[in-house]
């Protein structure tokens, strides 16, 4: 939008200066929460952000950005759809740069209360090509602060987002006059540009407006270890230190190496299938030739409950091994995935539940109905497929909606935090940008907030028992939860 969208204050209101094309609340017609108290003013916060096309990410098109992991055919698909999404935008990013170059983006809310950009051509949530492309209005000089952290988001977009923060500032400081050189074998090879580019700009004395990215690393681990309490869970999330380290710990490749190390995997297969138990051959050159990548694939879908992913892209033999290895390093994720299912109820075809700030979260259980017609035009019968409203037997969608809901929440309250100190934010669910001047604040205010729930003695607690309509007895924490609080403002990688 090249002017600030309206402000939204009901479901019904417009953001647009025409009320077409958008609504407040995605999803499905079952959505009620027009009835319900929003969080209008996040949105509207979001919104009234200004951005920017960074001429010279625009002046260098096309760019093909190669992408690692890939096979051939899948790389040439790649490139073929990257170019074919940048010729049909720039007719709008054109336009955008000749109507003065600052404009906004609208945002909407789904059921989860979490917020989504709109934008066809050009989206903060879109392509990396998209987000290349994008920086803030405003712009700053960088201090010191600022420049460390354009180092690390230098070498995050680079490939080295594991390692600690020093690891990083150093590879940086260490090729800082040959930056240019490593843009064709960096994972997100646009955005490396971007922030070499903001560098080079930073180096000449001129100001920055560029955007960024740090992200939660494994927002559902976070947020389900603070809820349980559990040290191990939120070690595995970074939101606790392992003692006495600075490390970057990642839980897909803790469990990966679990289960690709022969002496831990054979630990694994003799507790699993029993003493003298061996793995077959073919399952064991399986996992132990699968690359990392496809492996967390696997792993993600499971971290909400999933236990199809793991089981069809792992195999029957290699799944329980995995499912072992997840209670070994992350028990309190792992009870909270394989117990909690059991609370479901087969006569639930709707819940609400209430986040800390009031906020409601309304959700329809949805399945698929499928009717056949007569269809004239193609002189045949035809299948229709909605969704509907309907009982389930089973359903672990709730442990996911949870999660999902809290990540809103953690987002809501640092959006309000930039709202009150006059700082641009662009969200993207669990990732935040904000101008690197101003890292410092955005990671301790996510520490806050995720302290905040560690420290929150019934919310787990409270969201079951709203929805089942039963109390709910759920261990305790592994240690006083003031003390765990505590421990999670002191942790460094939460959100790197």
């Amino acid at each position: 939008l090249s002017v600030k969208p309206k402000k939204v204050h009901a479901v019904d209101d417009s953001m647009y200066r025409s009320d077409t094309g958008y609504k407040v609340m995605l999803g499905s017609k079952y959505n009620v929460q027009g009835e319900m108290d929003l969080p209008f003013e996040s949105i509207n916060t979001l919104s009234r952000v200004a951005y920017a096309i960074e001429l010279a990410a625009h002046d260098l098109r096309p760019l093909k950005a190669a992408k690692k992991g890939l096979s051939p055919a899948a790389q040439e698909a790649h490139e073929y759809n990257q170019v074919l999404h940048q010729s049909q935008s720039f007719g709008a990013v054109n336009s955008l740069v000749e109507s003065g170059n600052k404009f906004y983006f609208a945002h909407s809310l789904d059921s989860r209360l979490r917020m989504y950009s709109k934008g066809y051509q050009l989206n903060l949530q879109g392509s990396e090509w998209d987000k290349s492309l994008l920086e803030f209005h405003h712009k700053e000089l960088l201090t010191q602060e600022g420049l460390t952290a354009l180092y690390i988001a230098i070498a995050n977009a680079y490939g080295k987002d594991k390692d600690t923060y020093l690891v990083r500032e150093l590879w940086v400081l260490e090729h800082l006059d040959v930056l240019e050189d490593f843009t064709n074998s960096a994972d997100e090879p646009l955005i490396y540009a971007k922030m070499v580019r903001a560098l080079r700009t930073d180096q000449r004395g001129e100001v920055v407006g560029v955007p960024v990215h740090f992200d939660a690393t494994a927002s559902g681990l976070q947020i389900n270890g603070a809820l349980l309490g559990c040290v191990d869970t939120l070690t595995m999330g970074n939101c606790i230190l392992p003692e006495g380290t600075d490390v970057r710990v990642d839980a897909y490749t803790t469990v990966f190496n679990l289960l690709t190390d022969a002496d831990s995997n054979q630990s694994l297969v003799t507790r699993v299938y029993g003493e003298g138990a061996v793995l077959e051959a073919s399952a064991l050159e399986f996992i132990m030739s699968m690359p990392r990548k496809e492996f967390k694939e696997a792993m993600i879908p499971a971290f909400y409950g999933s236990e199809r992913e793991p089981l069809d892209r792992l195999g029957a033999a290699i799944a329980p091994l995995f499912w072992q290895a997840m209670e070994d390093t992350m028990k309190g994720a792992f009870w909270y995935l394989k117990m909690l299912p059991q609370l479901w109820r087969s006569n639930i075809c709707e819940y609400t539940f209430t986040m800390p700030d009031g906020h409601k979260v309304y959700t329809p259980v949805l399945g698929s109905s499928t009717t056949r017609e007569w269809s004239v035009m193609a002189n045949d019968e035809v299948s229709f497929s909605e969704k509907v409203m309907c009982y389930k037997k089973v359903s672990k969608a709730f442990l996911a909606h949870i999660t999902h809901s809290l990540d809103a929440y953690v987002m809501r309250n640092i959006v309000a935090k930039c709202e009150k100190y006059g700082l641009d934010i662009m969200c993207i669910h669990d990732s935040y940008g904000v101008h690197p001047n101003y890292v410092g604040f955005l990671q301790q205010w996510y520490m806050e907030e995720i302290a905040a729930i560690a420290a929150h003695p019934t919310l787990l607690q409270d969201i079951l028992e709203e929805i089942f309509g039963m109390k709910v007895q759920l261990p305790a924490p592994d240690m006083p939860r003031a003390e765990l609080a505590k421990l999670v403002l002191q942790s460094k990688y939460a959100l790197s």
